[in-house]
């Protein structure tokens, strides 16, 4: 991607800006500052490392933020295990190791919302429960 910008550049007469090399080469952006407190975020994920911490994030009953996202998924996983088997409870295992994908790859909070999971309306209630529960205890 650097080369193609760099022949653009040279193609459109333009130097290449100082410093442009080490930004157009780094391994990660950094993404901090930011001010979702009025947005509506729907179907949006934070991944690979983004520190929530250093955004504002809405807030309101329609989000749930896991501040310590391993250690919440944990709980739940414990809370889970010690309910009384159903048929959810394979259900909600799988929800909660898909959110931990998340924190295996880096992210370690998470801002969820459960509307953004109705397609797996019969245990998404259950799961985001146990969450709820695992980030109060």
């Amino acid at each position: 991607a650097y080369e193609r910008s760099r022949e653009r550049l040279a193609r459109e007469g333009r130097a290449v800006p100082d410093g442009y090399p080490e930004l157009a080469l780094r391994e990660s952006n950094e993404f901090r500052g930011n001010d979702f407190s009025g947005a509506k975020l729907s179907d949006v994920w934070f991944r690979n490392g983004i520190d929530l911490t250093r955004q504002r994030l809405p807030a309101g009953e329609d989000y749930l933020y896991l501040p310590d996202a391993a250690t919440a998924l944990d709980r739940a996983r414990d809370l889970l295990n010690q309910r009384p088997a159903d048929d959810l409870q394979p259900k909600v295992a799988r929800l909660l190791d898909i959110l931990g994908e998340a924190v295996d790859d880096g992210q370690r909070q998470l801002l969820l919302r459960e509307k953004d999971f109705q397609w797996r309306k019969p245990y998404v209630a259950a799961t985001f429960d146990l969450l709820r529960k695992a980030v109060a205890t």
